[in-house]
């Protein structure tokens, strides 16, 4: 109903009876879905300290709700709400976040970064919905628009995670450490250009929307953990190994838990595996046994990466195997010196 004049302190009934709730200083429902006149009344701008320019485009209403209820009065115009109002899309997919189910793109259910750890179907809470429009499973007390829990801010940057790319600010960003793909590292699921459905969830991508990993079995998702980068604190030396002999390629590393040496056959770099010439693969140290004059110049690497910090993957320098003949060798006590020409 529109109003277009009031007496001076009248009380006037603008939208008749209705449901309303009231809510203490402290928070506490005090009347909740209770029918009520709702009725306003006029009074002096001057009151507010408004001066004559904002006196001509505020409008003021004081809103009467029993006797006993403290007194509201609401000054604005067509500003006031503007921001507060506005629906966010964090990630500008064109789905705003009150109706997305990633609201960051990152590949995580928000029902997941959200926290509360209850039971959830393709991004869903499963529980039943009351009158307010809440999940009953997120409410001590259903119906009274308030939840039992808050929503988690893992690094207490004031960003919550569902919002947040690098929810534990750690430098590694969620959709790597939950064991997503992410061709082209900017942090969300997929490659470029990102493609989502209805309900914000990015299609484009190889895969995303599973549990996410928790590599050290702490029982924290590592998005929520934070990880260490592995380094390189020595690196691997050219060796020289004489035919039927024992060499070793050592490397030590810090805040590294996984390795992978590699040798290139002239066109990539091949993983190596157990058995043969080497052993010690997946370690940092390769042991080279029995090599031959066809073993002579191979070239080898280390990988190094640590598993709860999986952004960062490191390549040792190159090193190179020289098969070399003793210069001295020693048969019946006898020793002979080699000429290496």
């Amino acid at each position: 109903m529109r109003v277009t004049s009031f007496g001076g302190g009248e009380l006037y009934n603008i939208i008749g009876s209705q449901r309303y709730d009231v809510y203490q200083t402290n928070g506490n429902a005090w009347q909740i879905n209770t029918s009520k006149n709702i009725r306003m009344a006029t009074l002096e701008l001057s009151e507010f300290g408004l001066n004559a320019t904002n006196i001509g485009s505020v409008s003021l209403m004081r809103l009467t709700m029993n006797n006993s209820a403290d007194t509201a009065f609401l000054a604005y115009n067509e500003d006031s709400f503007g921001e507060f109002c506005t629906d966010l899309d964090t990630d500008g997919d064109g789905v705003v976040d009150r109706l997305d189910l990633d609201s960051d793109n990152d590949g995580i259910y928000d029902v997941v970064e959200a926290g509360h750890t209850l039971t959830y179907t393709n991004g869903r809470l499963t529980g039943s919905v009351g009158s307010d429009g809440i999940d009953d499973t997120l409410q001590g007390n259903p119906n009274n628009q308030t939840t039992n829990y808050i929503i988690t801010d893992t690094n207490s940057d004031g960003t919550p995670d569902f919002q947040n790319l690098d929810s534990d600010g750690d430098g590694c960003e969620d959709v790597s450490e939950a064991g997503f793909t992410d061709e082209n590292i900017d942090g969300y699921l997929g490659d470029n250009p990102i493609v989502v459905d209805s309900n914000g969830l990015v299609t484009s991508g190889t895969d995303g929307y599973t549990e996410p990993a928790d590599v050290d079995t702490s029982g924290e998702y590592d998005f929520k953990e934070q990880g260490i980068a592995p380094s390189i604190t020595t690196e691997p030396s050219n060796r020289n190994i004489c035919p039927g002999c024992t060499g070793t390629f050592s490397t030590i590393t810090a805040d590294a838990d996984t390795f992978q040496w590699q040798y290139y056959s002239g066109t990539n770099w091949i993983d190596l595996m157990e058995g043969g010439l080497y052993s010690g693969t997946d370690s940092q140290t390769l042991n080279i046994s029995n090599p031959t004059a066809a073993e002579d110049g191979n070239q080898y690497r280390l990988l190094v990466s640590n598993s709860t910090y999986s952004c960062i993957l490191l390549t040792s320098n190159v090193v190179t195997l020289n098969v070399r003949v003793n210069t001295i060798i020693t048969n019946r006590r006898i020793t002979y010196r080699v000429n290496r020409n």
